[in-house]
Formats: C-alpha cells, sequence, structure tokens
C-alpha cells in the first residue's frame, strides 16, 4: 500500500510557510512543497501529496483524512483490487449509541 504523510513547516526568516510530503516506509522520500497562499488548507496539502505521487510516478485514486500530530494529513492509494471494507452508519452507531 502507498501512502503519503503530510507535515505543516512554519515560516522562517528566510522562507515562507511550507509543507513536507513525505512516504511511510522503511526508506522514505520526501519534497517540500511551497504554500500557495492563493489555495486554501486542505488543498494546499493535497497539491503536496500530489507532487510527490507524480515525482515517484504514482498513479490511481487517492484518499486523504486527517493523521495524529506531527502530521497533518495522510494520503492512500485505493484501487478497485486493493481489500476494502465500509462501516455503515448503523454499524457506526451501534457501536457509539
Amino acid at each position: 500500500m502507498q501512502t503519503i504523510l503530510t507535515k505543516y513547516l512554519g515560516p522562517t526568516n528566510t522562507k515562507g510557510s511550507r509543507i513536507k510530503a513525505m512516504t511511510s516506509g522503511p526508506k522514505p522520500v520526501s519534497i517540500i512543497h511551497d504554500w500557495q497562499y492563493a489555495l486554501g488548507h486542505e488543498e494546499n496539502y493535497r497539491q503536496a501529496a500530489h507532487t510527490l505521487a507524480k515525482k515517484l510516478g504514482w498513479r490511481g485514486k487517492w484518499i486523504g483524512h486527517g493523521a495524529p500530530a506531527p502530521y497533518e494529513s495522510v494520503f492512500v492509494n485505493v484501487s478497485e483490487y486493493a481489500p476494502a471494507f465500509t462501516i455503515t452508519q448503523a454499524e457506526h452507531d451501534a457501536v457509539f449509541a
């Protein structure tokens, strides 16, 4: 499974805000993406992950969601052949009612 983690890098005296996008695994690959002020918060993280996936030649559909600190989001590559499951609202309600 391919995953990309993103992390916010605050501004310094010489650089503006940036996002680090990195692969998970034993030998992570990363890129630094400059914050695009014309874009929204979520779109900046999506752009950073997209740039890294393109650099690595990864294709397919990606789904992003929030991630535990210190990361901002995680993007997971999903394909029609990957094992998957769906939790219905009824299943959720039965556990968290």
